[in-house]
């Protein structure tokens, strides 16, 4: 557990979990994993999103999935920032970082054409690369995985009350 808040906190640049000051030198300062490591170092890039603990997902999300998706936004014309509360949402810490969490709802019929009707520029970036390299990101990206990353995973219908 130390190792994990070193880590997070290394790579955050000493905010923990605000996300005040982004991951963005944290994939190139991961130390290099010890052979005999099964689980590949820090934040256990190894083993699958399911099985990992806390603290490597911690890790994970530091060193190797902020650093990606923030160069995967960077490239996109939206205007969009990104920083975790982008996926999180701003209470984000209150919900212990689960997912969903208050993004933008869509229909569960048919996710996609809603959001392409919506906003067709945002839904293509969406679709074509955020959520390929989520599912990349994560070890999902077998087609014929039924755990894979999509549009509902983040963007829930609303409930109604």
């Amino acid at each position: 557990m130390v190792r994990a808040i070193f880590w997070v906190v290394a790579a955050s640049g000493g905010g923990l979990f605000g996300c005040t000051h982004p991951f963005e030198r944290a994939a190139e300062t991961a130390p290099a994993p010890l052979p005999s490591d099964p689980r590949g170092g820090p934040g256990a890039p190894r083993i699958p999103w399911a099985q990992k603990t806390r603290a490597e997902r911690v890790e994970f999300m530091g060193l190797y999935f902020f650093p990606k998706m923030k160069t995967v936004f960077r490239g996109q014309t939206l205007a969009l920032p990104f920083r975790c509360q982008t996926c999180h949402g701003e209470n984000m810490e209150q919900a212990d970082f689960r997912m969903p969490n208050g993004l933008h709802p869509l229909p569960p019929d048919d996710p996609v054409k809603a959001a392409l009707a919506e906003d067709e520029a945002g839904a293509r970036f969406m679709v074509e690369q955020v959520v390929p390299t989520m599912n990349e990101l994560l070890g999902k990206d077998d087609a014929q995985d039924s755990a894979r990353v999509a549009c509902l995973d983040c963007h829930a219908p609303r409930v109604a009350p």
